[in-house]
């Protein structure tokens, strides 16, 4: 049963099980294990998805009450990703001109 809740997760965030795996450190083979039953949902491997996807861990566990802590889950585009990457290497004078500029890009398209 928990596997799968496991796979309801990740079709809802409309991910592969490589790229829900790869947020977890695991490969692709695991997550169709887990999915299928074929390897059993650890408490660690739970604790895991709960931290990483903001899964409420009853939920996961029992399939009682919400499938997510908040309204969102905590998964962001892997757009938004790499670009916050990115952005932490910067130095904070850098950080500041990019925030500037974002804030300036929203100024504009908020224009008539």
């Amino acid at each position: 049963m928990r596997g799968k809740r496991i796979k309801e997760i990740r079709d809802l965030l409309k991910m592969t099980q490589s790229e829900f795996g790869e947020k977890l450190g695991f490969n692709w083979s695991k997550i169709k294990d887990l999915e299928s039953g074929k390897l059993h949902t650890t408490a660690e491997i739970a604790l895991l998805i709960e931290k990483i996807y903001s899964v409420d861990l009853r939920w996961l566990l029992t399939g009682e009450g919400q499938m997510f802590r908040s309204s969102e889950p905590a998964v962001l585009d892997p757009l938004l990703e790499e670009i916050i990457h990115i952005i932490e290497k910067l130095p904070e004078e850098r950080k500041m001109a990019v925030l500037n500029y974002v804030r300036d890009q929203k100024k504009l398209s908020d224009l008539p």
